[in-house]
């Protein structure tokens, strides 16, 4: 009995090691591609957000709230919406497989987070606090 628990120890620990290694890449080469994004406004926080047609947690959950920490942060905070099945440069670019999906830039255009799937409003606050932009 203890021999499997050990083993399915072992197992999830090697599964999030993956996960935060995979994750750790992907910034790494976010912050080495350009942001060319039309409609960008230079100085503020951006949080570029992929979406479809067909997403319903896009529609029910994230657009929400992403409308409330625009209306929280004023003009610190630019949220440009990108139809994935329409721009399959961006999504290709970005390596979009999953919608919503949220990337953070600081305001000098740096990626510094992204959400894969959906991302609430209490972990994007941490997110953009974490970047210098804050409600007060």
């Amino acid at each position: 009995m203890l021999d499997r628990l050990i083993v399915a120890f072992v197992i999830c620990a090697a599964g999030t090691g993956l996960y935060l290694a995979f994750s750790r890449f992907q910034l790494w080469r976010g912050r080495r591609i350009p942001l060319d994004v039309a409609g960008r406004t230079p100085g503020k926080f951006l949080i570029l957000y992929f979406t479809s047609p067909t997403c319903v947690v896009c529609k029910t959950v994230q657009e929400p709230t992403l409308h409330t920490l625009e209306a929280k942060l004023g003009d610190k905070l630019q949220v440009i919406k990108v139809d994935a099945t329409e721009r399959l440069d961006l999504a290709t670019r970005w390596q979009i497989m999953t919608v919503p999906t949220t990337l953070i830039f600081d305001s000098s255009d740096t990626l510094r987070s992204h959400n894969l799937g959906l991302a609430r409003e209490p972990k994007l606050l941490k997110q953009l606090a974490a970047v210098g932009c804050t409600t007060a």
